[in-house]
């Protein structure tokens, strides 16, 4: 499992005095830690192991060709426009790591335009040639299902009850068998299934073979969305109801102007249209720093 060609990655990315632990005291694996940059000392183990490993990132040469940005350590608040599952997911996110969350939905509740749907699908994608797309898409249902565990391991919301995908023809069929044959995924995860095998996992009769995975889930967008923002307690809050009409950045401040949300709010008259007629609304202003917070925008323009 530590390969040299791992243990260099994990280089590439560890910061100086980044610490790793191990059970594996083996020859190969200390000179393989130290040939990445690794300072390797040998620690008293656990459980019935005698040694452990717990190398330090130390690294007297240059690993990679672009040092990671320096750590944040400013105010940390943050204002995401969409409460839809990639706002939610991430305000959860960002909460997560004690940040200070305000949500601006302009719909009446969270998950009210493309994430309204009743429910998806959180499954893999599998390629013969395992691209970005492929990779991208197992680790993303990988980190959801994980996710929805930690949130609601016994809500009725969603369910991992598998899914079949049927394969095209038969050149797609030795496409997939071979790849599977070649990763060697592991069964609960994907595995070849002929089409009389999933019948009474699915209760119909598929026209072609295909690939079972076990873990793909069914879930609730707007239950998901929900338990994402309740899960953090008052370190998100959520303002529905306000539509942002403008977004800017005005010195190394952050500017959002939105629809009336609150009783602080002041009067201010728009001009609209060729006719210069002056309506008057109830606009409110957030204010952030752009160098100790952030914003993010979820919500794509219609």
């Amino acid at each position: 499992m530590w390969t040299p060609a791992l243990l260099k990655s994990l280089a590439r990315m560890a910061r100086p005095g980044a610490t790793l632990a191990t059970w594996c005291v083996a020859g190969a694996v200390r000179a393989a830690l130290v040939q990445g940059g690794f300072d390797v000392s040998l620690h008293e183990g656990f459980g019935h192991k005698r040694q452990m490993l717990a190398p330090r990132f130390a690294s007297r040469w240059k690993v990679r060709r672009h040092e990671p940005p320096a750590v944040y350590e400013g105010e940390r608040r943050a204002l995401i426009i969409g409460a839809g599952l990639a706002g939610c997911a991430t305000a959860h996110a960002l909460a997560r790591r004690d940040w200070q969350v305000t949500v601006l939905e302009r719909e009446a509740a969270p998950a009210s335009a493309t994430s309204a749907l009743p429910v998806g699908l959180v499954h893999p994608q599998l390629a013969a040639d395992d691209n970005v797309l492929a990779r991208l898409t197992r680790a993303g249902s990988l980190s959801s299902l994980a996710l929805l565990e930690g949130l609601a391991g016994g809500a009725s919301w969603w369910q991992a009850r598998g899914m079949f995908q049927q394969v095209q023809g038969a050149e797609h069929a030795a496409a997939v068998r071979a790849w599977l044959d070649r990763c060697g995924p592991p069964p609960q995860y994907a595995r070849w299934r002929r089409a009389a095998e999933v019948v009474e996992r699915i209760g119909l009769r598929p026209c072609h073979d295909g690939v079972w995975f076990a873990r793909a889930a069914v879930v609730s967008s707007p239950d998901w969305c929900r338990a994402l923002l309740n899960a953090s307690g008052r370190a998100i809050g959520l303002r529905c109801g306000v539509e942002v009409v403008n977004v800017e950045r005005s010195a190394d401040r952050w500017r959002v102007s939105t629809t009336a949300c609150c009783d602080r709010c002041a009067p201010v008259a728009r001009r609209q249209g060729h006719q210069s007629r002056e309506r008057e609304s109830r606009t409110c202003e957030y204010s952030i720093g752009s160098e100790s917070a952030a914003l993010l925008q979820s919500r794509v323009a219609e």
